[in-house]
């Protein structure tokens, strides 16, 4: 029997073709379970604009900046052309944008010298079942992920090349890219040190400039109804406090919240805005934490397991439909990424790096706060394919270099 070349097939006109048949099963389900899509503060805040009642949650309390403006005007527009269609709209948009991301995640790994891997990352992408549904749902996640990669394609473009043109890109691709996800910041910061101490301060200024026309009408707006310099959005102490919630944290020995402390916000939220509520928040979890400093601590470690694992609110959730689309990926892939690390790390260290300390960072963040939803883990869990497919070039090529040939571009 003839000996399947399975290298053979890993080129970019199979990723393509792949990517193409993924996308028309995508709008085939998105059209299929329409009335299953859902959405959560971010339509609802969306539905407010486009009704005049301005950028608004809670319309009882007025003004909100709970959530920073990028994904809430998407879906503002799409609302404004499509109005009661919009949810499935948004949804089919949606699957377009993750149906790209396998090519995405090929193109950053190609700027990144090690093209096979970017396309066996793209294949892994296209059999993840949490990624195949989540667009319909109307959440963030669905804008940030291929946001972000086309991020990292335009750092490393700039990085190599300094151009104005680049760095103008790159500039506005930040600022849009915080106004989506503000966990991004530090990325942006990180890089722009990075311009700094390569002293490419031209093309410095130019980005930063950019950057900076994108923030400017939201802080400008922020300013003038809150009176208060809110960058991104409002939503920080609340975060902190939301993770002492014990339907969040799910555990009984971590219950040390009064019940007088929350009953008295739950009444402020129905009179204040977030902004207001930002000094009860930091209250409420400052005088918490002080009583309790070992149950933080062991909070903290509880929480970055559940940011690897499921969140307490899903643990319910016994259907056989979530097993599939979410438990066993969670599974599966931890363990693969457990398995995979050290050959991402052997054969290309830098972007090893990278992906642990971004991997590391998400988890320091939920688990110091909050980790409530599943779509925080989304945020990143596609960074750990680079890892899996390290190790099935491994398999593939026999310890070759990640980069052994040269492939057809796109």
């Amino acid at each position: 029997m003839k000996k399947i070349d399975l290298q053979a097939y890993v080129t970019y006109k199979n990723l393509v073709i792949l990517s193409l048949a993924a996308l028309l099963l995508r709008l085939i389900f998105a059209v299929l379970t329409r009335h299953t899509i859902h959405s959560a503060e971010d339509f609802l805040i969306a539905q407010n604009l486009v009704s005049g009642l301005g950028y608004t949650f809670d319309i009882n309390v007025g003004a909100t900046a709970l959530k920073a403006p990028i994904y809430p005007l998407f879906l503002a527009g799409i609302i404004t052309v499509f109005e009661q269609h919009a949810p499935l709209v948004a949804a089919i948009i949606q699957h377009c944008l993750l149906g790209i991301v396998p090519l995405l995640l090929a193109r950053f790994a190609r700027e990144c010298k090690a093209e096979k891997l970017g396309l066996l990352t793209g294949f892994l992408f296209l059999i993840h079942p949490t990624y195949f549904y989540y667009p319909n749902v109307l959440e963030v996640t669905n804008l940030f992920v291929p946001l972000s990669l086309g991020w990292g394609i335009l750092s490393v473009l700039m990085w190599r090349s300094s151009s104005v043109k680049y760095g103008v890109m790159w500039g506005i691709t930040s600022g849009i890219m915080i106004l989506t996800q503000p966990l991004s910041l530090p990325f942006v910061g990180v890089l722009c040190c990075a311009f700094a101490y390569k002293r490419t301060y031209k093309i410095l200024f130019v980005s930063l400039v950019a950057c900076a026309l994108v923030f400017a009408p939201w802080v400008t707006r922020n300013y003038i109804v809150f009176h208060k310099l809110i960058p991104t959005k409002s939503a920080f102490w609340m975060n902190f406090y939301v993770g002492w919630l014990p339907q969040n944290h799910g555990r009984s020995e971590f219950a040390c919240l009064p019940d007088s402390t929350r009953h008295r916000i739950d009444s402020l939220v129905q009179i204040k805005n977030d902004v207001e509520l930002e000094p009860e928040y930091k209250s409420a979890f400052l005088t918490t934490v002080a009583h309790n400093p070992s149950l933080f601590a062991q909070k903290i470690i509880w929480q970055a397991g559940v940011f690897w694992w499921i969140p307490n609110r899903y643990s319910s959730d016994t259907s056989l439909g979530f097993l599939i689309v979410r438990k066993l990926p969670v599974i599966v892939l931890n363990f693969a990424w457990c398995l995979s690390v050290v050959f991402i790390y052997k054969h290309h260290k830098r972007l090893a790096l990278l992906s642990i300390m971004a991997l590391l960072y998400f988890t320091c963040i939920y688990a110091l706060t909050q980790t409530a939803n599943i779509r925080f883990k989304l945020d990143i869990e596609w960074i750990e394919l680079f890892a899996v497919a390290a190790f099935i070039h491994y398999l593939l090529y026999n310890d070759k270099q990640l980069t052994p040939q040269k492939d057809t571009a796109l």
